[in-house]
């Protein structure tokens, strides 16, 4: 089983596309080849043509897919505020929680073991005003004890070792409906099936909306009604239309969002560093090639 191709080939181990074939291979017997099954909660038209090829599942009528994504128990919204006003706009909309399952505000966010109201809030961030350690104290300052944090990086202040313990304890006390909230990167969730998880926030723009509609797809696995929320800023309109101009070269985009003050940023910027330091563009990227090659080879037996 190969689940997201694209994914396990970029960012994993580039050996892992020869699965099908080593599996057909190595598992045969008496000339019986094992069926290949690919499987994927989400995937996208490039994704799905990636698992196709690599697992070599060429037949047009055994690619089964459901007509459509949609799941009826999610309810998605959509806020807009200025970045300095996100921490009062989250607050807000916790307070008003409640109201929406019809429960009191003094029980909606206290452990009730499986009938708990979980709740997952998405930062783009570790650290920083946009990060997880900073929502989570200002939650729970507002909310109570029954809020934890997790993330894949340790935050700033905590050692390494420390960390993986903290994260490891906060990510099972959720789990087993010890917390009700946990703050946390996109690190968390991959592989979870909590049942009873009610509602997402997600703090900042996700990188795309295959990831947003992952993690916000993390809410009502019961069936039973979640809400997916989403809080956005864009500060400056005008630079986000420039920025986002099909026509400007990756390279202005750069070096644009390089140049801009910290307390200048958005939800449009805070996610293009992203993507601006994943590719730099086709001259950087040969450049570095080059670099590496150069470094890593005698002289007289470049490969480029």
């Amino acid at each position: 089983m190969l689940r997201r191709a694209r994914k396990i080939a970029n960012d994993f181990r580039v050996s892992y596309l020869n699965i099908a074939r080593n599996s057909r291979y190595y598992c045969k017997k008496d000339r019986i080849i094992p069926p290949i099954l690919g499987l994927t909660g989400t995937a996208s038209r490039s994704v799905l043509r990636d698992v196709r090829r690599e697992l070599e599942i060429l037949d047009f009528d055994s690619v089964i897919t459901p007509k459509n994504f949609d799941r009826n128990e999610l309810n998605f919204k959509i806020y807009e505020c200025r970045s300095d006003e996100k921490h009062e706009r989250l607050l807000g909309i916790l307070s008003s929680l409640p109201r929406k399952f019809n429960t009191s505000p003094n029980n909606f966010f206290l452990p009730s073991g499986d009938f708990s109201n979980s709740g997952l809030i998405f930062f783009l961030h570790v650290n920083g005003e946009f990060g997880i350690r900073n929502g989570f104290d200002r939650v729970r300052e507002s909310i109570g004890d029954y809020v934890g944090f997790y993330s894949g990086k340790n935050p700033r202040g905590i050692p390494v070792d420390s960390w993986q313990e903290i994260k490891s304890m906060f990510a099972e006390d959720f789990k087993n409906n010890e917390i009700t909230i946990l703050t946390c990167t996109n690190a968390f969730g991959m592989g979870i099936d909590k049942p009873n998880v009610r509602y997402t926030i997600h703090m900042n723009l996700p990188r795309s909306i295959e990831a947003f509609y992952q993690e916000a797809g993390r809410a009502g696995r019961d069936g039973k009604r979640a809400e997916c929320i989403l809080i956005v800023s864009n500060d400056f309109p005008n630079r986000t239309k420039n920025l986002l101009d099909p026509s400007k070269p990756l390279e202005e985009i750069s070096e644009t969002t390089e140049n801009i003050p910290y307390g200048d940023s958005d939800d449009v910027t805070r996610v293009l560093f992203f993507h601006v330091n994943t590719f730099k563009g086709a001259k950087e990227e040969f450049r570095e090639v080059v670099h590496l090659c150069n470094t890593s080879y005698p002289a007289g037996h470049i490969l480029i």
